[in-house]
């Protein structure tokens, strides 16, 4: 797992349940903290806070970590796709936890380093997770994958690291 967080800036982790969700994000969090030298980490964040982080670290080089959890996609704000789309450049690191309601447009999705996923066993929501970010070449065997990870395993489904527009230039 060191090597998956050591050059990922954003990961997403994708789960039914709030509980299990959250521990995973938890120990990414922690890892990053602890692999990065993070001091400063934000839990909840509004549009106006975006702003003053956007503006912070252009000027700063100090890495912070944005731990999310996100329950609607109304939270995903303006801002919060400036951060998304430009993590890597200002020294941000993400982990934001979804739900699999949640409906990510392509261009967040597409900028999220790792894609971490829990157990799933409903065809619905396993087939959506496949539609988003199948890597594997049939849905029948993604839906084995997913449906036999155990308490104690997650499933990494992508690995996507792509150069984004650097907003940190912008004057």
């Amino acid at each position: 797992m060191d090597d998956l967080l050591l050059n990922s800036n954003s990961t997403l982790v994708i789960g039914k349940y709030s509980e299990k969700r959250l521990s995973i994000s938890n120990k990414i969090a922690n890892k990053i903290v602890s692999l990065n030298n993070i001091e400063t980490i934000y839990k909840e964040i509004d549009e106006k806070n975006m702003s003053t982080l956007l503006e912070n670290q252009k000027k700063n080089s100090k890495p912070v970590l944005l731990h999310l959890n996100i329950l609607r996609i109304s939270e995903i704000l303006d801002n919060l796709k400036l951060i998304i789309y430009n993590a890597r450049h200002l020294n941000i690191f993400i982990v934001m936890a979804i739900n699999e309601q949640v409906h990510l447009k392509p261009e967040i999705r597409v900028n999220m380093d790792l894609v971490i996923t829990c157990k799933e066993t409903e065809y619905y929501i396993i087939k959506k997770i496949y539609c988003y970010f199948g890597v594997i070449e049939t849905i029948k065997k993604f839906e084995n994958l997913i449906k036999n990870i155990d308490e104690n395993v997650i499933l990494c489904l992508n690995k996507n690291k792509i150069n984004t527009y650097n907003l940190a230039s912008l004057k």
